[in-house]
C-alpha cells in the first residue's frame, strides 16, 4: 500500500512591493556658509527668585507705596545699579590719583 502524505497546509503570500533601486551615490556640492541666525526675540525683562520672606516685604512695600511689584523691582535695581556705579567710579578716581587730600576733624 502507498502511504498517503498529508498535504501541507496552504500559505499565504503577501504582495511584497518590489523595492526601488538604489540611487547612484553622487557627492553634493560644497554648500555655502549659512549666514549666522539671528538670535530669537525673547521678550524683555528678567526672571527673579526669592524666598518667601523677601518676596512678602516686596509685596507689602509695593502696597504701601502704591506700586506694582514689578515696578517697585525695577525701581530698587535701578537705584541699586545708581549706587554701585557711582561707587565704582569713586574708587576707579581714587585709584588714578596720587595726590590725595586728607582731611581730619580736630577732637573737641
Amino acid at each position: 500500500m502507498a502511504a498517503k502524505r498529508k498535504a501541507s497546509p496552504k500559505t499565504k503570500t503577501k504582495n511584497k512591493k518590489a523595492k526601488p533601486a538604489a540611487k547612484p551615490v553622487t557627492k553634493a556640492a560644497p554648500r555655502k556658509k549659512a549666514a549666522p541666525k539671528k538670535a530669537a526675540a525673547r521678550p524683555a525683562g528678567l526672571v527673579i527668585k526669592t524666598n518667601p520672606a523677601l518676596e512678602a516685604r516686596l509685596r507689602m512695600l509695593a502696597s504701601k507705596m502704591g506700586k506694582s511689584l514689578d515696578a517697585l523691582i525695577v525701581q530698587a535695581l535701578g537705584e541699586f545699579a545708581d549706587n554701585w556705579e557711582d561707587h565704582m567710579q569713586t574708587v576707579a578716581a581714587l585709584q588714578d590719583t596720587e595726590d590725595r587730600v586728607q582731611l581730619s576733624v580736630p577732637k573737641e
